[in-house]
């Protein structure tokens, strides 16, 4: 299947993907979720029906395999200014805007 992005010239194909989601002010990350992924840009699209297995774990309130660090990224002064017209730095680092 061609890839939905306008400017890629790539294909789709069946992968296993790493995917994030937050819940009740919790990140939580899947690993080895299946997707079809393009070839080229990397663009993944996941089914229905992965979507609510996923909803479905998230609200079964099961263990985790492990537990993982999360870091808050906090931009350094440079950075800071290469984001001027993308958007607004906030006091806590955060970007605001688009």
């Amino acid at each position: 299947m061609k890839c939905n992005v306008p400017t890629c010239p790539g294909e789709y194909e069946d992968d296993l993907i790493v995917r994030a989601a937050a819940h009740n002010d919790e990140i939580l990350v899947f690993k080895d979720v299946p997707a079809k992924v393009c070839d080229t840009c990397g663009d993944a699209l996941i089914s229905w029906g992965v979507e609510d297995q996923l909803v479905r774990l998230l609200e079964s309130h099961s263990y985790p395999l492990c537990n993982a660090p999360v870091y808050q990224f906090a931009p350094t002064n440079k950075i800071r200014e290469q984001l001027v017209g993308a958007g607004s730095v906030g006091g806590n680092g955060q970007l605001k805007g688009k």
